[in-house]
């Protein structure tokens, strides 16, 4: 993991000298420019914008995670890779970003040390998150530079390392238009975010490390999601625990197919239907064995 290049630790000492003109022969786009920015310190600092474009603020070996500015109180529209220069792979039906695009950004207010007052802390992400519009444009030029057609409804401008695991809010290494990989999804909710939640959940309780975290997203996420939501792990690091699965349907309960948690009449819980409050977050598997999640759509808890 490359967090920051000696080089780029010299520019913030002499003030961020501005650097134009380079091209960067990987990605299509403009090479890096250091700016004068601050990260704001504040978990309460309002965030407001401006349509300046300035251009991506890090610099790393090809799909070497970086280190990004971390939260601003004043996000900027950045600007994408050229259209075309980023491709999609997959793995099964789950789209990854192209990592010479989207390698992955760190906060760097967000540290194994820092865990309690960052992204443990309830309403973190939601403070340091960029408004819609400074994400809202950025989507459309991360459309073009992936060839994305499809509809923006239902893929999500995703960060590859998400806020609730240290994540930069708006590092355009950090950020791709994720298409959604569920069969008729309705809203941008797709299965990289149950793993988010899933790594989250380990990571603040103490039973996942930051940068293991940090590493299984960026690095593979479809491989991370069979890990730690489906449990289908090889041996586990040092720094991890046996992942935890979903819980086993009760004694004397009858399983519809082997699912998992099952509905008060002993039946399988099917998308759109609603979670009992005690199923808020959870994950489990439905008749056919997919990973299902009870989650919050804007109005109530279903299962998705």
């Amino acid at each position: 993991m490359i967090r920051q290049s000696t080089q780029r630790a010299g520019a913030r000492t002499f003030g961020l000298v501005l650097v134009a003109g380079l091209v960067c022969a990987a990605c299509g786009t403009p090479a890096p420019r250091a700016i004068s920015s601050t990260t704001s310190p504040s978990l309460t600092t309002a965030v407001t914008t401006t349509t300046l474009a300035l251009a991506p603020t890090t610099t790393a070996p090809e799909g070497a995670i970086v280190e990004g500015p971390g939260a601003m109180a004043h996000y900027q529209i950045q600007p994408q890779p050229g259209a075309g220069t980023c491709h999609y792979s997959f793995s099964g039906q789950f789209p990854l970003p192209d990592p010479r695009c989207t390698p992955g950004a760190l906060n760097p207010a967000v540290t194994q040390a820092t865990l309690s007052t960052t992204i443990c802390s309830s309403g973190y992400s939601t403070r340091i998150r960029p408004p819609e519009s400074v994400t809202g444009p950025e989507k459309i030029g991360s459309a073009r530079a992936y060839g994305y057609t499809g509809s923006l409804h239902t893929a999500e401008y995703d960060h590859l390392i998400s806020l609730e695991l240290g994540g930069d809010p708006n590092d355009p290494a950090n950020l791709w238009v994720e298409p959604n990989d569920r069969a008729g999804a309705r809203s941008t909710f797709n299965s990289k975010d149950t793993l988010e939640d899933k790594l989250h959940s380990l990571l603040c309780t103490g039973r996942l490390s930051l940068a293991t975290a940090q590493r299984a997203i960026a690095g593979n996420w479809a491989a991370a999601y069979d890990t730690y939501v489906l449990g289908r792990s090889p041996a586990a690091r040092p720094d991890e625990t046996p992942v935890v699965q979903a819980p086993a349907p009760a004694p004397g309960s009858v399983s519809s197919g082997g699912c998992s948690p099952l509905t008060p009449s002993g039946g399988c819980y099917r998308a759109g239907e609603f979670c009992s409050s005690a199923e808020h977050g959870a994950t489990g598997t439905n008749e056919a064995g997919d990973a299902i999640s009870c989650v919050w759509d804007g109005s109530r808890w279903r299962w998705e």
